[in-house]
């Protein structure tokens, strides 16, 4: 990845002063993502006049926002959307439709959700209006440097400084939410084939592993136990290896879910439309 003066420059203005960094054709725009809790981030979010911090959540399915912050912004929710969990449990929202979101600078439209995010999350936390998915970002490149804690949504001239001529890896696209919503897979090589892994910032815990996926791996020899019977996998995300790293057993819907520790080792590029990836270690210079 090549990563040049300039370049720095602007994450050093985006960062100061993200309003600077409206969204044009020759530059990137970077949001700056803030600490929450628990290293989960957010970005402030503008809908209808309205600003909420939003948790940031690739693996978050859809972009939703709480009965308070719709009612602030003047939408009235109606009809249902459902989608699951990575246990398997069920989840209902109501919709919004349409809406124009600005995000310190850049401005999209997303099918927005509502639902009652105080449901999932601790009584004592700080408010915040929702979370903010990766379906907000669609017809873009976004790239996600999670230890930096910025998102840069990625003009053409931008992107092709970050990637030059370098081969992307397959990335596969789920919608969720009778299709408002959007979460990536990433391919986790093994014979006989890939396991796909959901990419989710939001799981804050060791790597999970489906049962299925714990037998692949051992038979590929990328799994080890320890003493007390505690996992590490070795894993490979693009051309970047990263071995011994903490999993888990779990009994999900998915292959794997790769988590926000193992993130925020990597700075990663998601081309929606072409169903491509990019990835290298290290935070932004």
């Amino acid at each position: 990845m090549i990563r040049t003066n300039a370049m720095r420059l602007a994450l050093i203005l985006c960062l100061g002063a993200p309003m600077a960094c409206a969204q044009t054709d020759d530059h990137a725009t970077i949001i700056q993502l803030e600490d929450y809790v628990g290293g989960l981030v957010t970005a402030d979010v503008t809908i209808n006049g309205v600003t909420q911090p939003m948790i940031f959540d690739t693996g978050g399915g859809a972009t939703l926002m709480t009965p308070e912050f719709a009612a602030e912004a003047g939408c009235t929710p109606w009809g249902r959307a459902v989608g699951f969990r990575m246990r398997g449990d069920q989840v209902e929202a109501q919709v919004c439709g349409p809406m124009d979101l600005e995000i310190e600078g850049f401005a999209t439209s997303d099918e927005v959700g509502v639902f009652d995010l105080g449901a999932l999350l601790p009584p004592d936390l700080p408010p915040v209006g929702g979370i903010l998915a990766m379906s907000a970002f669609e017809d873009r490149v976004i790239t996600l440097d999670l230890g930096a804690r910025a998102l840069i949504v990625e003009s053409a001239e931008s992107l092709a400084t970050r990637v030059g001529d370098a081969e992307g890896y397959p990335l596969r696209l789920q919608r969720e939410l009778t299709g408002v919503g959007l979460t990536t897979f990433v391919p986790i090589p093994t014979e006989p084939g890939p396991l796909w892994f959901l990419v989710d910032s939001g799981h804050l815990g060791p790597i999970y592993l489906a049962p299925h996926s714990v037998a692949i791996l051992e038979a590929n020899g990328l799994l080890l136990r320890d003493a007390e019977d505690s996992l590490t996998v070795d894993l490979t995300l693009g051309s970047e290896g990263y071995p011994d790293t903490a999993a888990t057993e779990v009994d999900i819907i998915y292959d794997g879910v790769v988590s926000a520790a193992t993130l925020e080792q990597l700075v990663i590029t998601f081309d929606f439309e072409n169903h491509e990836y990019w990835v290298t270690q290290g935070a932004l210079e």
